[in-house]
């Protein structure tokens, strides 16, 4: 198998819908317990005794159950346009092999990464994923795959050498 996808960059508007789709999709759970408090603390204040001692505390609640999914969002987005992080946004040509995936950026100068390093993958609508750890991906433009069935083969490929869909 030899694939190579031609240069592309990763722009720092797809990179925050990446890394924030990543973070709640992971913690589902925890965000469905949330909502669940938000609509109680929300049916508190519209049904519970004004005259309770803790008026302010259901008031504070939903404040914060409001604004800490929002400060993540603010957070993910001061991330994704650092220039810290530009070394995500480099153009870059991707070959992958039975062996390794190469990386090549703007400066020639290689990446491999051999198969046993990759611990799994996920495909979304515009990325096929290659997760090292469970936070640092390659991420592949499902777009820039000469035909469908170049994608197919990867994906099949990758099934075999037993790497677990995240």
């Amino acid at each position: 198998m030899d694939i190579l996808i031609p240069t592309h960059s990763v722009t720092s508007k797809d990179y925050f819908k990446i890394i924030t789709a990543h973070y709640f999709r992971r913690r589902m759970w925890l965000y469905t317990i949330w909502f669940a408090m938000l609509l109680y603390s929300f049916y508190l204040i519209i049904y519970g005794n004004p005259n309770e001692a803790m008026s302010t505390f259901r008031i504070w609640v939903p404040l914060f159950l409001l604004s800490l999914p929002a400060m993540y969002v603010f957070n993910f987005y001061r991330f994704s346009n650092s220039s810290m992080n530009d070394l995500h946004f480099v153009p870059r040509t991707i070959r992958v092999t039975d062996k390794k995936i190469t990386l090549t950026r703007e400066s020639n100068k290689p990446d491999s990464i051999t198969w046993d390093k990759i611990r799994g993958y996920r495909s979304s609508k515009k990325y096929f994923f290659l997760y090292i750890t469970t936070v640092q991906f390659i991420p592949l433009p499902q777009s820039l795959f000469e035909n469908h069935d170049k994608k197919n083969q990867l994906l099949e490929f990758v099934r075999s050498k037993n790497i677990k869909k995240m």
